[in-house]
């Protein structure tokens, strides 16, 4: 929930006034191969969370749904005619799913941060501070999906 809240409070503050009509929100989905969906701010007239996706809808009433599950990272940018975010991380969790121990790969800029892993509903389960790259222990974790964030961030993982 608390995951929610925050990404719609981020939406409304680029949806405001000041809203710049190259801003884009860049959704990553799971399969690498394909580019982010990227979305004008300006075109936006409606996202709503439902049960299991995120329903972004535009002034022509043309909706896009995506899966949670297959959301990887959600970013908020002003570089509408960029091709990649800049300082965009290529961190990856691994293995994915994980049932004891999960690795972030090439996360270096990660170091000396705080990790936290976050539930679904936006629940902090666990925190780890001042992460120097070693593996992270989520065995205590029940199954199911979870969120890792540091700085700006975000990675989906799957618990056994």
């Amino acid at each position: 929930m608390k995951l929610k809240f925050c990404l719609i409070v981020g939406l409304l503050l680029l949806t405001s006034s000041y809203t710049k009509a190259d801003e884009l929100i860049s959704i990553y989905l799971n399969n690498s191969d394909l580019s982010p969906v990227r979305i004008k701010v300006s075109t936006i007239s409606t996202i709503k969370f439902k049960t299991t996706k995120l329903v972004v809808t535009n002034h022509d009433n043309i909706s896009n749904d995506f899966y949670f599950s297959d959301v990887i990272k959600i970013a908020f940018n002003e570089e509408g005619t960029s091709i990649t975010t800049p300082n965009a991380s290529t961190a990856s969790i691994s293995p994915n799913p994980v049932k004891d121990n999960l690795m972030i790969l090439d996360a270096e800029k990660m170091y000396g941060s705080d990790i936290c892993i976050y539930s679904v509903t936006g629940t902090l389960v666990s925190k780890h501070s001042q992460w120097n790259g070693e593996s992270i222990d989520v065995s205590h974790l029940s199954p199911g999906i979870y969120f890792v964030n540091t700085n700006s961030t975000t990675l989906k993982f799957v618990k056994k």
